[in-house]
């Protein structure tokens, strides 16, 4: 009987044991979490214009060109040309320069997989 209340002791104390390293990890993660969030807060208030300059030219492009069921008239075009000269990147520029004068269907296919790729790429930055 005092060696099966040992041996119920013995995993109690390494339950507790385990329970309490756990609890430690758990703080830690909790801290490294936190330290992310602010760090994500303190983005140069820069970097987060430029990501909605992105994010609103992928809003505008999906509306009026990949929704559009017509053909992009000239107000749209220059539409989408300001928002990419508010992103102000020389290579999402030359993609969408790219993109715009394209000559076939499977160019257009091609050039626009390749900006949206560089707009990605410019919100991962």
């Amino acid at each position: 009987m005092n060696s099966e209340n040992n041996v119920l002791t013995n995993i109690l104390v390494g339950i507790v044991v385990f329970s309490i390293i756990l609890n430690i990890l758990f703080v830690f993660k909790i801290a490294d979490f936190r330290r992310n969030s602010e760090q994500i807060k303190q983005l140069p208030s820069e970097e987060k214009s430029l990501n909605q300059n992105v994010v609103n030219f992928i809003k505008l492009f999906v509306q009026d060109v990949l929704k559009a069921d017509k053909k992009v008239d000239e107000e749209t075009r220059a539409e989408l040309d300001n928002a990419i000269k508010y992103i102000g990147d020389e290579g999402i520029s030359n993609s969408w320069e790219i993109f715009s004068n394209s000559k076939t269907e499977i160019e257009a296919q091609i050039n626009v997989k390749n900006l949206i790729e560089d707009l990605i790429n410019k919100l991962e930055k």
